[in-house]
Parts: C-alpha cells; sequence; structure tokens
C-alpha cells in the first residue's frame, strides 16, 4: 500500500512539473485523422523547415495523422490499366473518378489481377490468378476532384503467359478467357473538420 501511495505521489510530482499547459494542450489537442491536427503537427515543426523543408514537414504530418478506409474512394470509375510482364504495372483512373467522400484523399491502394492462368502450357491443369497491388502514396485529392492522372503503380513479375505489347481485356468483358481486373483495395484520408 505504501509503495501505491508513493507512486501516486510520484506522478501527482510529475505532473506538476510538465504544467498545466502541457496538459490542457494534450487535452484540447485536435482528433487524429483530422486536417487540424495536421496544421497543429506542421507549426509544431516549423522550426525544422529551413532544416528539412515545408514539403516534407506536411507530409510527415500527414501520413502521421492520415486515417484508413477499406472502401472505395469514388462510387463510379473507369482507369486505364496496363500489365507490363516483367515490371512495373500501372492504373490510371479517368476524369470520371471523383473523389465522393467527404475527406482529403492522402493515398490510394489498388490492385491488378490477371485471371485464368493455367498452371501448365496446353490449358490441361489448374486455373488460377495472379494479385500485384501498389500504393499512390503521396497525394492529396479534395472532395469532389478528379482522381485523374494519379497513377497507382504496382511492380509484380507475372506468368509467362502474359506478353509483351499484347494487351489483356477486361474481365468483365471476356471472363473465360485469360483477362485482367483492377481495384481499389483501400485509401489513407484526413477529416476536413469545418
Amino acid at each position: 500500500m505504501k509503495h501505491f501511495l508513493k507512486m501516486i505521489m510520484l506522478c501527482g510530482v510529475a505532473l506538476a512539473m510538465l504544467g498545466c499547459d502541457v496538459i490542457e494542450k494534450a487535452i484540447n489537442a485536435p482528433p487524429k485523422g483530422s486536417l487540424d491536427a495536421v496544421i497543429l503537427c506542421m507549426e509544431e515543426n516549423a522550426d525544422k523547415e529551413k532544416l528539412i523543408g515545408e514539403y516534407l514537414i506536411k507530409r510527415q504530418c500527414t501520413e502521421k495523422h492520415q486515417l484508413f478506409e477499406s472502401n472505395f474512394p469514388s462510387e463510379t470509375c473507369v482507369a486505364s490499366v496496363h500489365v507490363n510482364p516483367k515490371g512495373i504495372s500501372s492504373i490510371e483512373p479517368s476524369e470520371e473518378c471523383i473523389n465522393t467522400t467527404d475527406r482529403i484523399i492522402t493515398a490510394i491502394n489498388g490492385s491488378i489481377t490477371v485471371k485464368n492462368l493455367s498452371s501448365d502450357i496446353d490449358g490441361s491443369a489448374r486455373i488460377y490468378s495472379e494479385t500485384a497491388g501498389g500504393t499512390l502514396s503521396w497525394t492529396w485529392i479534395n472532395p469532389e476532384e478528379t482522381l485523374h492522372r494519379k497513377i497507382i503503380r504496382t511492380e509484380h513479375e507475372w506468368s509467362e503467359q502474359v506478353k509483351d505489347n499484347v494487351p489483356l481485356p477486361f474481365c468483365s468483358k471476356k471472363p473465360e478467357e485469360l483477362c485482367m481486373w483492377w481495384e481499389f483495395t483501400g485509401y489513407h484520408y484526413l477529416k476536413t473538420n469545418i
């Protein structure tokens, strides 16, 4: 019991040494995931601007405070998809891909899947799929802005059945043949708090 009381007294002394300002600041801090939290973080790190620059401070503060959502950031979206057999494949959303959320999108995750691959060249073996995921890790898409020109890149060495300069159809058009599919697998965001 004496040990417990001694710990409480030490904690009280430590809080008193920190001061009311620190405690009040912690209590009134903006919530994680808010634009206000990023602004406060940037203000608190403004003294580092000459050393690392405002851009890096904004990026680090955004990555520290952003939240993640696994749903799509756009209700309707088409994209141009390029599958490179031995390197970087890409998803480029069209102009119709609009951020339909009330959030600022700070990163987008996506994946490309190649379906109907055969484990045997003559096609007598099992059929399988390969998926490659990627992230557009630093972006800033306000509500109602387009995701166009925000390219998600994936790095994957695809099966030999995927040939260079031979475009794959989308699986919605040829579901029974060698085809590709893409999707958003989530996004990071900030709440605007306005």
